[in-house]
């Protein structure tokens, strides 16, 4: 057997091991939601189990991260200060979503489901927390209702040190994750950017950039880091793609998928400026790879150059706090292996905006929620990357997409259309009074 085969088998023994462990650990999870009445929330429980901290400590609404929320995730998850000794283990069981179109679709909006306003749900089983003294993890299993599969999600295993640089502080890492940019701390990146939960019915259309998750849980990476003096950020890495055997192990559908060849490397570089209770990030990152369409050899390969840069500005105020993040991704392709295979496409580009205003009244009600979200597309889609997409022929690259998220107490309602104007919507959460930590506690 060749070195390649061998190691094919071993990642794919592995990730049967850990899917195994999940299971197991499924069941234990199980057995304390109703031991201990825990409930779904909207930030990981066991982080805040674990720091003895609110969750609006770390979270200036679900999924942004304060300063000290982003302090927690580069240190490796693993700050201390509450009572709880058990795993680390918490439970979504329940993520509705409810889908509308401008059209019904011919066919149902997917298998099984209707042409139009339809509900669909998701549920995860999440490891959030401390596994040794200096490493600690993000990682999640999901269940999807639309396709009826078990799949690994974002996986995020961090080993962190505090040391010392020209006399500053500073925080040496390490991140192994499956998906280019879920390790970034800032929300102006895809993994964790606009439209925080996405409804698996809603049409999208099939043109995308690399990084923008074409690739999400069909890798595997390891990514150094330093964060010096709480300013600057640097992360320089790599990310191999998966066999379809090992993303068949892990419940991800293989087929019609292509494959890098080699390590692709990617790049994260951020400046945050604090002053009072403001902060103020801006950056780039990027990805870059040989591209092997659909794993067929003998073509040679696409090259394909992602490059984003990025800004997000910050207020945390005693009651009332605001954010904006924005960012921009160029696409460059070199698609000799695609034309010989008649797999044509464009080179893409893609901005995105959103805010967020959290204004907190008496009876401590979040109010507002301002979001836009625009997509410019060539004519010409991919069909050959990563995911697989609707069967959608053309974009029409006047039109504008949109994404609604309407949030209300345990119920999370998204729709999601074509419109040719920005998008408002109120959002209202309930949430405890807080006092924001900027610093280790």
């Amino acid at each position: 057997m060749s070195s390649r085969g061998r190691a094919s088998t071993a990642v794919s023994g592995i990730a049967a091991t850990a899917c195994i462990v999940l299971a197991a650990a499924s069941v234990l999870a199980v057995v304390v939601v109703y031991s201990v009445g825990i409930r779904p929330a909207q930030a990981l429980p066991s982080y805040a189990r674990q720091t003895g901290q609110q969750c609006a400590a770390c979270h200036n609404g679900f999924p942004e991260l304060t300063p000290y929320g982003r302090q927690f995730k580069l240190n490796g998850y693993v700050w201390s200060g509450g009572t709880w000794n058990l795993p680390p283990i918490a439970v979504e069981l329940l993520s509705p979503t409810f889908t509308n179109v401008r059209k019904g679709m011919a066919g149902g909006l997917a298998p099984g489901f209707g042409f139009n306003n339809d509900f669909a749900f998701t549920g995860s089983l999440f490891y959030g927390g401390k596994i040794f003294d200096s490493l600690g993890a993000f990682a999640q299993v999901r269940y999807d209702n639309v396709p009826n599969t078990i799949h690994w999600d974002n996986i995020d295993i961090r080993h962190a040190t505090r040391s010392e640089l020209f006399g500053r502080e500073a925080v040496f890492g390490v991140s192994a994750n499956n998906n280019p940019t879920v390790s970034d701390v800032w929300n102006s990146t895809p993994a964790f950017g606009y439209p925080y939960i996405a409804s698996e019915l809603a049409p999208v259309p099939g043109a995308m950039t690399l990084i923008e998750g074409t690739f999400a849980q069909r890798v595997i990476g390891l990514n150094p880091y330093i964060y010096w003096n709480r300013l600057v950020y640097a992360e320089v890495g790599g990310y191999r793609t998966l066999s379809p055997r090992t993303d068949t192990t892990l419940g991800i559908e293989p087929e019609g998928t292509s494959a890098f060849q080699g390590i692709a490397p990617y790049w994260r570089f951020a400046i945050e400026p604090a002053w009072g209770r403001n902060t103020w990030e801006f950056g780039t990152f990027g990805l870059a790879t040989n591209l092997i369409p659909e794993r067929i050899t003998g073509s040679g390969t696409d090259h394909l150059t992602d490059v984003g840069v990025d800004t997000q500005y910050e207020f945390l105020g005693e009651r009332d706090s605001f954010s904006v993040q924005a960012r921009f991704i160029t696409e460059n392709q070199n698609l000799g292996a695609s034309q010989a295979l008649q797999q044509l496409a464009q080179s893409s580009t893609h901005l995105a905006c959103q805010g967020h205003l959290l204004l907190q009244s008496d009876d401590w009600l979040d109010r507002g929620l301002f979001s836009c979200r625009r997509e410019r597309r060539p004519a010409a889609l991919r069909p050959h990357l990563g995911r697989q997409q609707p069967q959608l022929s053309r974009l029409d690259p006047r039109a504008q997409l949109h994404s609604v998220q309407l949030w209300r107490p345990g119920l999370l309602a998204m729709a999601q259309c074509e419109v040719r104007a920005a998008i408002c919507a109120l959002q209202q959460v309930r949430r405890r009074q807080h006092k924001l930590q900027w610093r280790r506690p």
